[in-house]
């Protein structure tokens, strides 16, 4: 009966993806701009009921157990869907062993005044399994509703005992249900009380747009009724706790009445709340040169809070090439003191990235153009992160695409800010995840993974993808993509990257309908990457995952743990309604050790700089072939220090050996070009062999 029922799924995936190329392709012409949407998540409605019978679970034998760690009031609980890779709600602190987890209060509590604006702080000693919470916000009267929170743990240096400690929060508020007004900023003393609230101790410090201490911007725009939107970017460096976010001037617009948006950071110094204002940005101003993609600042710090970078995606007053107005680019500014000053000098003036990192075009325009890109820019649907290594270095991680060209002859930038509403089929081309890094003056690449599935769409309407959707709520539904993470190590000398994706030869769609949390780490000093991992494998679908802001090391397992939160509905449906209450499941199942890192790091050199030192070996990289997955041919790279005979090897998932080839092999790059067309679909195995050296990986064929 399990087999029936198996082969009876796989047969409705195959018509999905049928009907998937059918309906989706003339969609991949039109330009949309990307926002945050504004939700009553008050009105709870149902979701479109003719979607339940195209959601089928996947199901999955649980080799990890995942903890409830709380509830929320919605999906929106944290902020469900592609816009909010900005927050950081999970952190961990080394001197307290705690993890701290931040999300909009749960309903489920049933303490008196319970609003839908409430913010709470869980956390969890990784050590002695003691939990707490607490409320960190509460505007009783819900006016000033707060929304997308982000949450750190502010704690002098060696101070162990959590009672010493504080929790900060922040994020924007909602007036009424209907209009973004401000920022709620908070930070209160533990208190902790599992699941009570204290009316007295509530925080209710609120910056309305254009008030202080966030608001007022008369020095960087062209009057004083500007805000500043922190988004919760938060973190602690030394003494300061920083959140960044954007900065706007409601009533100074540029052309198509667009307002002017730049980057701007809230710090509290020994807790006490100021702001600094980091770049002022225009979409397009041929004066000031910059353009502004209204996704705000994002900030990091090094392990030891010295060294921090800023980062602002927009334009330079350079225009590269033919095109006047050149594409979006990561605008850094650098800090050496802690957050003192911030130096715009990092901003590395004139480089243009797309002669710089010609590799970031891999999978860019290939599929639904027949012109190749001529600019790229971050995907921010699949989310975009960064963190500072043991060595001052940023990690700068996201996929890449070519913003909108217009149509016909005329493929000059439509517009900075559009793109297509999709850039990939997954299956001759998946976006591919990249760790963009620099010092301040050079720019560095490592080619982390691939995605396998597509983000899901909102309206049903209009895109297709929305009806493979799990999520619904009102008579829309939730989008959401990859979320791509990245966090390191408490003392910097690992990376690990994550992101959400579902298996298509498991699901049967190409659609990320039933997420688990992959993962990939790499060792700075010795330039070694581990193998991609599913670190979820058996769990329930994981939707709207959060790494910690570090990793901790664990003695008994002899490796880095990556805490993680995943959403999940409270009361299962189908499609889950995103307007009731949600679990929030805490897992610690994501452990990399040392022997893990087997793996030479694929990293290519630009603008003359002295790159990452190569791993002693014959064998530099083997890069994972892309596409993965393919349906026809996929390209294997193998990067060589020195001239060596090359042997590929392609096994079955049962062992079978299905195709070989030899080659002599160069210096430097040397690809191999595998047809599987004669193959059967499925998982497949490829070995490199040069020297003594031997290298595995898997792919995954598709028809």
């Amino acid at each position: 009966m399990k087999k029936l029922l198996l082969l009876t799924f796989l047969t409705a995936g195959s018509f999905l993806f049928s009907q998937v190329n059918k309906n989706v392709n003339p969609k991949y012409l039109k330009a949309v701009l990307p926002s945050r949407p504004v939700m009553d998540e008050s009105k709870k409605t149902n979701p479109v009921k003719n979607q339940a019978a195209r959601f089928v679970p996947q199901k999955k034998q649980a080799t990890c157990s995942p903890v409830l760690f709380t509830f929320g009031p919605n999906a929106f609980g944290v902020g469900g869907d592609v816009n909010t890779y900005k927050q950081n709600c999970l952190t961990y602190n080394k001197d307290l062993n705690t993890v701290l987890w931040t999300n909009r209060a749960s309903p489920l509590w049933g303490f008196s005044g319970f609003t839908s604006g409430a913010i709470q702080s869980t956390w969890l000693n990784v050590a002695s399994n003691t939990w707490d919470s607490m409320i960190v916000y509460r505007d009783s009267t819900n006016i000033h509703a707060g929304r997308y929170p982000g949450g750190v743990f502010f704690n002098t240096s060696g101070n162990t005992n959590i009672a010493n400690a504080y929790v900060v929060g922040t994020g924007p508020t909602l007036a009424s249900g209907n209009t973004w007004d401000g920022t709620f900023y908070s930070s209160r003393q533990i208190n902790g009380n599992y699941h009570k609230v204290d009316a007295s101790l509530d925080d209710n410090n609120v910056c309305l747009n254009g008030t202080a201490p966030f608001g007022t911007q008369s020095s960087q725009v062209s009057n004083s009724y500007g805000y500043a939107f922190l988004s919760s970017d938060i973190q602690q460096a030394g003494n300061t706790v920083f959140v960044s976010g954007g900065l706007g001037d409601l009533t100074y617009t540029v052309s198509n009445s667009y307002s002017q948006y730049g980057g701007t950071i809230g710090k509290a110094t020994n807790l006490a709340w100021s702001h600094d204002t980091i770049v002022p940005g225009l979409y397009f101003n041929s004066n000031t040169g910059y353009a502004s993609d209204n996704e705000g600042m994002r900030i990091a710090f090094s392990p030891n809070g010295q060294i921090g970078y800023a980062v602002f995606i927009g334009r330079l007053s350079t225009a590269f090439g033919n095109s006047s107005d050149s594409t979006l680019s990561p605008i850094v500014y650098k800090t050496t003191n802690g957050g003192t000053s911030w130096s715009p000098s990092s901003i590395l003036p004139g480089f243009d990235w797309s002669l710089g990192h010609p590799e970031l075009f891999k999978n860019v325009g290939k599929v639904f153009r027949n012109h190749p890109a001529r600019q790229f820019k971050f995907y921010v649907n699949h989310g975009m992160d960064l963190t500072v290594d043991s060595l001052g270095t940023l990690h700068l991680v996201g996929t890449m695409t070519d913003p909108y060209l217009g149509s016909g002859t005329n493929l000059t930038v439509d517009s900075l800010m559009y793109g297509l509403t999709y850039q990939w089929d997954y299956i001759n081309a998946h976006p591919i995840i990249w760790d963009l890094m620099t010092d301040g003056t050079n720019w560095n690449t490592i080619l982390v993974d691939s995605l396998m599935s597509g983000e899901l769409a909102a309206d049903p309407a209009s895109d297709t993808t929305a009806a493979y959707n799990p999520w619904g709520i009102g008579v829309t539904f939730m989008p959401y993509g990859a979320h791509i993470q990245v966090i390191r190590s408490a003392t910097g000398g690992k990376i690990f990257y994550s992101w959400a994706d579902s298996d298509p030869m498991m699901t049967g769609t190409l659609h990320n309908t039933n997420p688990d949390i992959h993962m990939k780490s790499y060792d700075v000093s010795n330039q070694m990457v581990t193998p991609s991992t599913n670190v979820t494998q058996g769990l329930a679908e994981c939707y709207f995952h959060f790494l910690s802001n570090e990793s901790y090391y664990d003695n008994v397992q002899n490796g880095w743990v990556c805490p993680l939160v995943y959403t999940m509905p409270h009361s299962i449906t189908s499609p889950f309604n995103g307007s009731d209450t949600v679990d929030y499941h805490y897992v610690n199942c994501a452990v990399f050790t040392n022997s893990q890192y087997t793996d030479s790091a694929s990293v290519y050199r630009t603008m003359g700089g002295v790159g990452i030192a190569n791993h002693n070996s014959i064998v530099n990289s083997v890069v994972q072939n892309y596409p993965n997955p393919f349906s026809q041919t996929t390209t294997i790279t193998v990067n060589l220090k020195q001239s060596k005979s090359l042997d590929l090897k392609v096994f079955d998932v049962i062992g079978n050996l299905v195709y070989t080839k030899n080659a002599n092999g160069n210096t430097g790059e040397n690809n191999f070009v595998f047809d599987g067309s004669s193959l059967q679909a499925g998982v497949y195995y490829y070995t490199i062999t040069a020297g003594n050296e031997r290298v595995t990986k898997k792919m995954i064929l598709q028809k």
